[in-house]
């Protein structure tokens, strides 16, 4: 699935690996990134399915412990 990610809220973010790359089902896709602004309440992971259909979730990030002014997500199951 291509995938692009919204973080709302914040003034910039940068994010590795740009642009993010293709996800698929069963492996997971790790971002690492950073941010300025409020901190936000939901990210948006958005794609494009085999099918054609558009996908997306919002998920709720949580800090990475111990490192200010990053996020970390729980998982993201994507439709088989």
């Amino acid at each position: 699935m291509q995938v692009e990610l919204e973080v709302g809220g914040v003034t910039s973010c940068e994010s590795y690996p740009s642009p993010l790359p293709d996800l698929f089902t069963g492996l997971p896709l790790l971002v690492s990134g950073r941010f300025t602004g409020a901190w936000p309440a939901f990210v948006v992971l958005r794609g494009l399915l085999p099918d054609g259909k558009r996908y997306s979730q919002k998920v709720q990030p949580e800090p990475a412990p111990n490192v200010p002014g990053t996020i970390q997500t729980q998982a993201v199951h994507l439709p088989a």
